[in-house]
C-alpha cells in the first residue's frame, strides 16, 4: 500500500509535468497543437487525484485511473516550432504516459472482486508460511542455544533488550 501511496504521492507530480510542457507548448515556438491534448489529460489525472484523496475507494479509484486516456497529438509541421521543443513535450507526456500505465497494470489491472477472490485464495498459503516461519525461528534459536552461538542481529536485540531494561529502572526511581 506504501508503494500505491508513494505513486499517488507522485501523481501530482504528473500533472505538474504536464502543466510544464502547457507552458512550452504556449511559447512562442512551441507545439501549440499540442495543448488541447494536454489540457485534457490534466483534467483527467487531476480528477483521479481528487478520488484518490477523497478515498472513495478502490473501484473509484480505479474508474478514474481507466478514464485517463492519451490520445495521439496532432501533428506539428509548421517550420516556425522548435524541434527541440516539439520534443521535450512529446518526451514530458511520455513519462507521465508510462508511469500512470504503470500505475494501472500494477495496482488496478483487476477489479475489486478479482483482488479480493485472489486474496483469498492465497490467505491458507500465506498463514501456512507464517507458521512455517515461526517454527523455523524458534528451531533455529533452539539450536544456536544449544550450541552457545549468537549473531549479529542476536547481539542487537540483546542490546536493546538491556536498553530498554535501563531505562524502565530508571523512569521507576524516584
Amino acid at each position: 500500500m506504501k508503494e500505491v501511496e508513494k505513486n499517488h504521492g507522485t501523481a501530482s507530480g504528473r500533472v505538474h509535468t504536464l502543466q510544464r510542457a502547457a507552458m512550452i507548448c504556449d511559447e512562442a515556438d512551441g507545439p501549440m497543437a499540442y495543448t488541447p491534448n494536454l489540457q485534457a489529460e490534466i483534467a483527467q489525472i487531476a480528477r483521479a487525484i481528487s478520488q484518490m484523496e477523497e478515498g472513495e475507494g478502490y473501484e473509484k479509484v480505479r474508474s478514474a485511473l481507466f478514464t485517463i486516456s492519451f490520445g495521439n497529438l496532432k501533428p506539428v509541421r509548421d517550420k516556425s516550432v522548435s524541434p527541440s521543443k516539439k520534443k521535450a513535450v512529446s518526451e514530458m507526456r511520455k513519462e507521465v504516459k508510462d508511469r500512470i500505465t504503470h500505475l494501472k497494470e500494477r495496482y488496478f489491472a483487476r477489479d475489486q472482486e478479482t483482488e479480493i477472490g485472489y486474496m483469498r485464495l492465497a490467505s491458507r498459503a500465506v498463514r501456512e508460511l507464517g507458521r512455517l516461519s515461526l517454527v523455523f525461528l524458534e528451531e533455529m534459536e533452539k539450536a544456536k542455544r544449544e550450541r552457545n552461538i549468537i549473531d549479529f542481529s542476536d547481539m542487537e536485540h540483546e542490546a536493546l533488550r538491556i536498553l530498554i531494561h535501563r531505562r524502565r529502572r530508571k523512569t521507576v526511581r524516584f
